[in-house]
C-alpha cells in the first residue's frame, strides 16, 4: 500500500519534473529564436550545398549568434536543414534568428540592382556588366558579338540600341545572359508602347529606324526639352533627302580612333555612320535610347528647322537656312 503510494508520488514528481523541463524548454526556445539577433544590418551568403552546421558557422563567425550549439540543435529540431536555399540574405536590424529562418526557407533573397545608362553603346553595357560582382557573366564571356546576338534571338546586324537603359533589379548570381534578355524584352515592350501614338507622317516606315533615330536624338542632347525639335530636324531633313550630319554618328564610326576631339577630317572619312557622308539612318543605333528619345523619335516636333548648333551649354540654337545656321556657328563655336 506505502509502495504503490511512494510510486504514485514519484510518478507525479516525475511527470510534474517532465512537465516544467518541456515548458522551460519550449520557453527558452522560443526566448531563443525570437530575441533579436544584433544591432546593425548585414548579409549572410549560402551558397550551394552549404550545410546547416556550415550556416551557423557563418552565423557565428559574424556574431550574428553568440550560441551556435543552440543554434544548430533548435535550427535541427525546425528541420531548417532541409529548407536551406543558396542566396544572399539580408539581416535587418531587429530581426529575430526564426524570422531569418522563414526568410531563408522561403526564398526571399537580397535584390541587387543594375543600371544600364541612357546612351551608353553595348561596349559599355558589357564592360559594366563583367565589372558587377553579383552577376554571373561566365555565361557569356567567351561568346563573340556575333554569337551573343544569336543566342539572345538578334536578327539585325548589331545587338547595339536594343536594350533598354532602366535599374534592374535581382538576386546575388543572377546569370549575365538572363540580364540581357531581360534588358531586349523591355526595349522590345517599349517600342511597342511607343509605335502606338506614333505620327502618322514620319519620314521612315519601321520600328528598328525609330530605334536608330531614338540613339542619334539620345547622343546629340542631354536636354529633354530639346528632343522632340531635334527630331524634327532630322526628320526634315530626311524627308528632304538632306544628310543628317551628326557628329555622334561619326564618333560612333571611328570606334577607338575617336580620341575624345572631333577632327574635320574625321567628317571626311567615310565609315558607314559617317552621316556627312551616308545618306539617310546609319545601319543601326548608335547608343541606347531612352522612352524619352524613343517617344521624340516617334512624336517629332513640326518645325522649318534643318539646322542646329550647340550653344556650349547644352542647349542649341536651331535654324531653317544654312545662312542663319552659319551665323549661329561663327557666334558659338568659332566665337567671331
Amino acid at each position: 500500500m506505502i509502495d504503490n503510494t511512494l510510486k504514485g508520488l514519484f510518478l507525479k514528481v516525475f511527470i510534474g519534473l517532465l512537465l516544467i523541463s518541456i515548458i522551460s524548454t519550449a520557453f527558452y526556445s522560443y526566448h531563443f529564436l525570437n530575441k533579436q539577433l544584433f544591432p546593425s544590418a548585414s548579409t549572410l551568403q549560402i551558397k550551394e550545398g552549404t550545410s546547416l552546421t556550415g550556416v551557423v558557422r557563418q552565423l557565428y563567425a559574424n556574431e550574428i549568434v553568440s550560441d551556435p550549439l543552440t543554434t544548430r540543435i533548435l535550427l535541427q529540431g525546425l528541420g531548417f536543414q532541409r529548407k536551406l536555399r543558396a542566396g544572399v540574405y539580408d539581416i535587418i536590424p531587429g530581426e529575430t534568428l526564426l524570422e531569418l529562418v522563414n526568410k531563408i526557407s522561403e526564398g526571399k533573397e537580397k535584390l541587387f540592382s543594375f543600371t544600364i545608362v541612357e546612351g551608353h553603346n553595348f561596349k559599355d553595357l558589357l564592360k559594366n556588366i563583367e565589372s558587377t560582382q553579383s552577376i554571373s557573366s561566365e555565361d557569356i564571356s567567351d561568346l563573340s558579338v556575333h554569337e551573343l546576338s544569336t543566342a539572345l534571338g538578334i536578327k539585325v546586324s548589331s545587338p547595339e540600341g536594343l536594350f533598354f537603359p532602366d535599374t534592374y533589379h535581382y538576386p546575388w548570381g543572377t546569370t549575365a545572359f538572363s540580364l540581357l534578355r531581360m534588358s531586349k524584352k523591355k526595349m522590345e515592350e517599349i517600342i511597342e508602347e511607343e509605335w502606338i501614338d506614333r505620327n502618322p507622317n514620319l519620314a521612315f516606315s519601321s520600328k528598328y529606324e525609330a530605334l536608330i533615330l531614338a540613339s542619334i536624338i539620345e547622343k546629340e542632347t542631354a536636354n529633354p526639352a530639346e528632343r522632340t525639335m531635334i527630331s524634327g530636324v532630322f526628320s526634315n531633313r530626311l524627308s528632304k533627302r538632306m544628310r543628317l550630319q551628326s557628329d555622334p554618328t561619326v564618333i560612333y564610326g571611328l570606334g577607338n580612333l575617336y580620341n575624345g576631339n572631333l577632327k574635320k577630317i574625321h567628317l571626311k572619312q567615310w565609315t558607314p555612320y559617317n552621316t556627312y557622308k551616308i545618306k539617310g539612318l546609319p545601319p543601326s543605333p548608335i547608343a541606347m535610347p531612352g522612352r524619352d528619345s524613343i517617344r521624340a523619335a516617334l512624336q517629332p516636333k513640326t518645325t522649318d528647322a534643318l539646322y542646329f548648333v550647340s550653344k556650349g551649354n547644352g542647349s542649341h540654337i536651331f535654324s531653317s537656312s544654312l545662312e542663319d545656321h552659319n551665323k549661329a556657328v561663327n557666334r558659338y563655336q568659332r566665337k567671331q
